[in-house]
């Protein structure tokens, strides 16, 4: 079994979840309205999405990096005594225990999609409040996810003998293709959400040859999607008059 991943296959990694994360989030993001997004929108639309994912991973890799240099040559000591106990956890049941750990943390995150949809909709709380809650539970569970998985493929490094620098590049660089696997299963509809609650345009159409308004939440070349009773509602854009575009 190949010990080392190279750069490019690391960034061949990171695309392609990249590319997944694009799908999956403008599946989610419009079932949120009702809508199957597929039906109406191109592939390449939802491929679009993986810009705004690419600069994160940059960013991200960028911070990770940093962290990385700083603590090998201004804290190598504690970066040594970390990998020295992860070592001896990794001949011990422990590397058991990680496992378990981040599979149950795995499905969490996929049972926490459920558990959003339902909170979302209850109004227990007011918009803002609902939105802050479910942002920290989710940046909690992916992040701790991450951690918990990339903190594992380090422990299985050191028992198939791999060095002390691939298993620690593995630590932190597998954190970013997880951050956004892990992503695409609850930050869509978080972002659908704020986007329901803030007001950004209105549609102005013709119905049965009444002039009406309505919430915009998506146009195309052929439809556009509109807010109607909580619900999204498609229509041609043959009845679209035109847009109204709200300051921010």
């Amino acid at each position: 079994m190949k010990k080392n991943l190279n750069f490019s296959e690391w960034l061949g990694l990171v695309t392609s979840v990249s590319a997944l994360y694009s799908y999956i989030y403008y599946y989610k993001y419009w079932r949120f309205f009702g809508i199957n997004a597929y039906d109406y929108f191109s592939y390449i639309d939802a491929l679009q999405h993986s810009i705004p994912s690419i600069i994160m991973v940059l960013t991200l890799s960028q911070a990770l990096i940093l962290s990385f240099t700083y603590h090998i040559f201004f804290d190598r000591k504690a970066i040594v005594s970390f990998y020295r106990y992860s070592y001896f956890l990794a001949k011990t049941n422990h590397y058991k225990n990680v496992l378990k750990q981040s599979i149950v943390l795995f499905v969490l995150i996929i049972l926490f999609d459920y558990f959003l949809r339902w909170f979302l909709n209850s109004g227990m709380l007011s918009s803002t409040a609902a939105f802050i809650v479910v942002v920290i539970l989710s940046i909690v569970l992916i992040t701790v996810g991450a951690l918990s998985f990339s903190y594992f493929f380090m422990l299985n490094g050191i028992r198939r003998g791999a060095g002390i620098k691939n298993n620690l590049i593995v630590f932190y660089f597998f954190q970013i293709p997880l951050l956004m696997f892990f992503s695409s299963f609850n930050l869509p509809m978080v972002s659908a959400f704020y986007f329901k609650t803030h007001e950004n345009a209105q549609v102005v159409f013709k119905e049965d040859g009444v002039i009406k308004t309505k919430r915009l939440l998506g146009i195309t070349k052929d439809y556009f999607i509109m807010m109607d009773d909580g619900r999204g509602i498609v229509r041609k854009t043959d009845a679209l008059q035109y847009v109204i575009y709200n300051e921010n």
